[in-house]
Formats: structure tokens, C-alpha cells, sequence
């Protein structure tokens, strides 16, 4: 028997001004990522003319599942292919603290 997961917390995605805003509450896991992915593609249309920027906001916990690591570098260099020139990365209440 395979066990199904659902996606961790809630996900947010949004374009402004050429900006793509990814905001989570709680860390990514597998099915927030493939979540994410088709999230992305209602805007790559509107990104994908021009350089465009990301910033990803994480609130909450920030260690991130070994099984979505994988999924999140594929979907940066996807990002990267349609334009992506930079991404800010925010980690806000966490209890890992550098």
C-alpha cells in the first residue's frame, strides 16, 4: 500500500511588477513543491517576456524534507530557463537559528 500525502501548510503565489512572490507557512515537502509547480505555470506567460525576479518568504519551521530538495532544484532551473535573474530567500520564525 503507497501512502498519500498532502502538502504541508499553505502555499501563496502570486506576480507583481515582474516580481513572482512565493510565500509558504511551514516547510516545503514533495507535494507543496509539485503544488508550486503548477501554481507557476498560470504566470509564465506574464514572466517569461522580460528578466524577472522572485522573492520566497518561508514562515515557520525551515528544514526542508530530503524529498523535495530534488523537486525545488528542478523547478529553479526551470524558473532560470524562462528568465529568472535572481531570487531572495526569507526564513522567518524558525526554531533553527543560524
Amino acid at each position: 500500500m503507497v501512502k498519500e500525502f498532502i502538502a504541508h501548510g499553505d502555499l501563496n503565489v502570486y506576480v507583481e511588477d515582474k516580481i513572482l512572490f512565493i510565500r509558504t507557512n511551514y516547510s516545503p515537502n514533495d507535494e507543496m513543491v509539485d503544488e508550486f509547480r503548477v501554481k507557476l505555470e498560470k504566470y509564465i506567460d506574464d514572466l517569461q517576456e522580460d528578466s524577472w525576479g522572485s522573492l520566497a518568504y518561508f514562515d515557520g519551521e525551515s528544514v526542508i524534507p530530503l524529498d523535495a530538495i530534488d523537486k525545488i532544484e528542478s523547478n529553479l532551473n526551470y524558473m532560470m530557463s524562462l528568465g529568472l535573474i535572481g531570487i531572495a530567500v526569507v526564513v522567518s520564525n524558525t526554531l533553527h537559528q543560524p
